[in-house]
């Protein structure tokens, strides 16, 4: 009898061993998938913000090319040339543009690895910044977008444009340059521009610098898994 119930006993805790051994290895098996969806998470998060950090730089270089432009054409206007100011005048209604890559944020998001991140504060920084701070670039993009479309209705309304090599241009410089630059009205909106492009200046390069930091934090963490 006593061999029976010692035989049983053993063969319960066997039974028991078994299932805590198939668990540890379970939440072991879980644990390491994980950390591989999350190394996965930071890498394409890093790629993605790379390059949006380039096509920022390009936007901002563009933008820069028309705040000087605007400079010229408001204390300037009378010393350019009439190819100049044709072309300057073209060039002026180019706004800024630009799509961040948030294909893969929310891929991350919506497949639940973006939640694999179990550093907190590094997940809630990268949550602001795709869902609140990119708004940034949107918001100052229609804003200047939306100040040179009311430039060119002026322009339509007021003048005779002709196409050009990047929008349209005074038809006839020559006859209409005076007239231009007398036109308080249009002063008045290349100041105009002129400011919502040093505002988007200031604000594209804020979020940039954000980028970066926000960049090199994740750079770390992948350096971590590696090493």
């Amino acid at each position: 009898m006593k061999n029976i119930l010692a035989r049983g006993g053993i063969e319960f805790l066997a039974v028991i061993m078994g299932i805590s051994g198939s668990l540890w290895l379970d939440d072991n098996n879980t644990y390491k998938n994980d950390r591989k969806l999350e190394h996965e998470a930071y890498s394409r998060l890093y790629s993605a913000l790379s390059e949006d950090v380039k096509l920022m730089d390009d936007a901002l270089l563009e933008n820069e090319r028309g705040i000087y432009i605007l400079d010229k054409m408001i204390n300037s206007m009378n010393t350019l040339s009439n190819d100049t100011l044709a072309l300057y005048i073209d060039q002026s209604q180019k706004y800024a543009n630009m799509s961040p890559h948030i294909s893969d944020y929310e891929t991350l998001k919506n497949t639940g690895s973006l939640y694999k991140i179990t550093d907190i504060d590094l997940l809630q920084r990268i949550v602001d910044l795709y869902d609140n701070r990119y708004s940034v670039i949107d918001h100052w993009s229609i804003e200047d977008k939306r100040a040179i479309f009311m430039q060119d209705e002026f322009f339509i309304n007021n003048y005779a444009m002709a196409p050009s090599n990047e929008w349209t241009t005074l038809k006839n410089i020559k006859k209409d340059r005076l007239k231009l630059a007398n036109d308080d009205t249009y002063r008045n909106y290349l100041i105009f521009i002129f400011k919502i492009k040093a505002t988007l200046k200031t604000e594209w390069n804020q979020l940039k610098d954000e980028i970066i930091i926000l960049q090199k934090d994740i750079q770390s963490k992948i350096d971590q898994k590696e090493s």
